[in-house]
């Protein structure tokens, strides 16, 4: 995935990446209980950047400038839902 359009103006090149996830179900009359996990393989990627690496450095008044960051998957989460429905 191209972070700027024709990789210009400092655009990137973010590697591809596989997500996932898992869940199963199981319901009796009104209640449900879901156990779940999210980024099963608990994968570290690069999903998107804001600004870019140009833009680290010093600021007219010397102050460090770090307004470029990347985002990144949420890590592994494994958890139990209950649900209850009224009707």
């Amino acid at each position: 995935m191209l972070t700027r359009i024709g990789m210009r103006a400092g655009g990137e090149l973010l590697p591809a990446y596989d997500l996932h996830n898992l869940s199963a179900s199981v319901s009796k009359d009104a209640w449900t209980l879901t156990f779940y996990a999210d980024n099963l393989f608990d994968e570290y990627a690069v999903t998107g950047v804001r600004q870019t690496p140009d833009l680290i450095g010093l600021t007219e008044d010397g102050f460090r400038s770090r307004r470029y960051f990347a985002n990144v998957l949420a890590p592994r989460c494994v958890g139990v839902r209950m649900r209850y429905t009224l009707w």
